[in-house]
């Protein structure tokens, strides 16, 4: 396996990411890892051939390998984004095989939420159930309190009445005639 810390080092981080991006194009043809402990890869980029790569590891720790040398068949030459995908697509290959066969779909949980909040929060001495609960908002086609519509028969609010300077605005009132 190759750590994806040891990959971004080797390469650079905006040049990692250009390689997720091939890998999750489907960009990488073929990868091998070799018993010497390097690694050949096809990756298809921009010219008409794909890129050959190559990359030599060393031991790192336990399982772990890390890159040291590359090559690649692009302008760049090596330790480039074609590089770093071979290397990401090993990578997925060996972590997919560690974790072994994918278990049957998961199953929902049937506990209420309400129950994980309150268990989370250190409050789960007894089951927390809808029955037993506060809604959080009206049931669906009830309002909570009817609103007066705006204009109604109270009138404008006083700050309406400000801002068109109307009722009780004494610029340009004429006084009455005598």
């Amino acid at each position: 396996m190759i750590d994806a810390v040891d990959v971004i080092r080797f390469v650079g981080p905006q040049t990692f990411g250009r390689a997720r991006d091939i890998v999750r194009r489907g960009l990488v043809e073929d990868a091998t890892s070799h018993e010497d402990g390097s690694i050949t890869a096809t990756v298809a980029g921009s010219a008409d051939d794909p890129y050959d790569v190559h990359v030599d590891t060393t031991v790192a720790r336990g399982e772990f390998v890390r890159p040291v040398r590359s090559r690649c068949t692009c302008p760049i030459g090596g330790e480039c984004k074609h590089v770093a995908a071979a290397l990401l697509t090993i990578n997925a290959r060996a972590v997919a095989a560690h974790a072994g066969p994918r278990s049957a779909a998961p199953v929902a949980s049937t506990t209420d939420w309400r129950h994980e909040v309150a268990r989370l929060a250190g409050d789960a001495d007894e089951p927390v159930t809808a029955a037993t609960t506060t809604p959080l908002a009206p049931p669906a086609g009830r309002s909570r309190r009817p609103r007066a519509p705006s204009g109604s028969a109270s009138g404008p609010s006083p700050g309406a009445a400000r801002a068109t300077g109307c009722a009780g605005s004494s610029r340009g009132a004429r006084s009455p005639t005598r």
